[in-house]
């Protein structure tokens, strides 16, 4: 038993550093993993003694906690809170004993770029901002409102802001007009865009629906299920998954500042393999701002104060990604 365990640990310490993620930087800290359904888990106590925090059970759920930090794991499901905000892991947790563990893939790309902030540090001075359809494509149609309009609107108020705040805020499209999916990305590389950002209304399908809230959604890291799937489609690594932690903690960061500006629901931070995220040169997001099928979010979508407050939500967000490049 003590040989299967040392050797796990040896093994586990290997990978990390491909992530330039090191056990190292604990000294005498060690995370235990063990294989379940083909796939490397670690032991979530280990987890949270690495970060100073301790783990807390209860019937369905557990939690790592400190005083500065907390994360809320559901056993058997993906779903969970980061600080209070909802995401979306990209396998379940589970239970061995009574240890849970969670997977190696959502440990390394998920919860330590929140954590730890380790992620690749670069300059934010160029960030490139997509509403979402435009032209003949509507998108998604409201009681009143096309969504095209609504993000144009919001994409345009969320520059002002930004080129406020002194960065180079840039648009794909700045009028009623029609890019393709390959378009958008592809301009994001000729601006050198350092982030981007797509800008979309919800929907829930034809008719009011009660269904409401705010969602986030990055690139899916290669072999890892969507939020939507329950097993992973496709291994192929794309090239925005060259940036699979600073797109959780830029969509991180986004979120939590838009529900801090709207008040609204969360439905947290997605995995998705949006086309524009899959091509995307440099960390991008897509931040779907609300229901259209919705008659109450439709109304507030509409008004000049509520896209104020997306966009200074989603502009928080930046500023707090951005934040996050100096920290060690």
């Amino acid at each position: 038993m003590r040989k299967i365990l040392t050797l796990g640990v040896f093994l586990f310490s290997a990978f990390i550093s491909v992530f330039t993620f090191s056990a190292e930087a604990e000294a005498g800290q060690y995370i235990r993993y063990s294989s379940y359904q083909g796939m490397r888990y670690v032991y979530l106590r280990d987890v949270g003694a690495y970060y100073g925090m301790k783990l807390q059970l209860a019937a369905k759920t557990c939690d790592i906690r400190s005083q500065y930090s907390n994360a809320t794991f559901t056993y058997n499901r993906r779903e969970g809170r980061i600080n209070g905000i909802k995401v979306n892991f990209m396998f379940p947790s589970v239970v061995s004993g009574n240890e849970p563990m969670i997977s190696e893939y959502d440990f390394l790309l998920l919860l330590d770029p929140i954590l730890r902030n380790s992620v690749v540090k670069h300059k934010v001075g160029v960030i490139v901002i997509d509403p979402g359809h435009g032209g003949k494509d509507n998108g998604a149609q409201g009681r009143f409102y096309k969504e095209k309009d609504l993000n144009l609107m919001m994409a345009k108020r969320l520059k002002e802001i930004l080129s406020a705040k002194g960065y180079m805020a840039l648009l794909t499209r700045d009028r009623d007009m029609f890019l393709d999916l390959d378009t958008r990305p592809a301009k994001a590389s000729a601006y050198k865009a350092d982030l981007f950002i797509s800008i979309h209304c919800n929907s829930a399908g034809n008719g009011a629906s009660p269904i409401n809230g705010v969602e986030t959604f990055c690139l899916t890291p290669e072999g890892a299920p969507s939020t939507a799937d329950a097993k992973a489609k496709t291994a192929r690594k794309e090239r925005g998954n060259a940036f699979n932690k600073n797109n959780i903690l830029l969509g991180y960061c986004v979120q939590r500042g838009v529900l801090r500006n709207t008040g609204a629901n969360d439905r947290g931070v997605k995995e998705a393999r949006f086309s524009i995220l899959k091509d995307a040169p440099c960390p991008a997001i897509l931040v779907e701002t609300g229901f259209l099928s919705n008659l109450t979010e439709e109304r507030n979508l509409a008004t000049r104060a509520y896209q104020d407050k997306i966009a200074q939500g989603i502009a928080e967000g930046v500023i707090a990604y951005h934040r996050s490049m100096s920290r060690k």
